[in-house]
């Protein structure tokens, strides 16, 4: 990812201005324009006229926004979930296998394991990143409770080279959008227990 120094973010602002000053030109050249027809080849103008209408069209809707969009740009993923808080809502570090897979289609469920676990969403660790707002069916194999089946939808993702995933995951994000008591009995011991050993955050097993 670019570092934003002084100096790029001077460059964008200035082509940021220098194309909203284009469109004002262009603005006043098509005022000149219309005033000019009377007398003239009004078809030959009329042509100039909607081809000045593109050029207004393609700078306001596409250029200056994606001038925006480089210059204050939106962060496109959430921060990594160490197992802490997100959203004020506690996550604990969890490795459990589970399947998932996606309404509608027809594809063989994929093997998973969550990394981190709470009671409205969990982290899959997977290679294959599946877009954001996909809903999945998630079927996770839970000690003690068995097979728990939840709906969820990606929220996030997170993607890392393949020479760093020995120290790091690659994965998704995923809020739960329907799961049965039983998810929420299991998150509750999860809790019970971290609370018992007076840790952090960190891996239970």
């Amino acid at each position: 990812m670019l570092t934003k120094t002084p100096q790029l973010k001077k460059a964008l602002s200035d082509l940021k201005q220098s194309v909203q000053e284009s469109m004002s030109h262009g603005k006043n050249l098509k005022k000149s324009l219309i005033e000019s027809t009377l007398g003239t080849k009004l078809e030959k103008h009329a042509q100039l006229e909607l081809v000045l209408d593109k050029y207004l069209e393609l700078i306001e809707k596409q250029l200056v926004p994606a001038l925006v969009k480089v210059i204050e740009p939106e962060p496109a993923h959430e921060p990594q979930n160490s197992g802490g808080k997100r959203r004020g809502l506690p996550r604990y570090r969890r490795r459990l296998p589970m399947h998932y897979s996606l309404p509608g289609q027809k594809v063989k469920p994929r093997h998973a394991y969550s990394r981190d676990i709470g009671a409205m969403g969990l982290f899959i660790m997977s290679n294959r990143l599946e877009k954001v707002g996909q809903s999945l069916q998630v079927d996770i194999e839970v000690p003690e409770y068995g097979l728990i089946k939840v709906q969820a939808v990606v929220v996030w993702t997170k993607w890392v080279p393949p020479p760093l995933r020995s120290v790091e995951y690659t994965g998704f994000g995923v809020r739960i959008t329907y799961a049965p008591q039983k998810w929420y009995e299991f998150f509750l011991s999860v809790e019970e227990e971290h609370h018992s050993h007076g840790g952090d955050h960190g891996d239970h097993h």
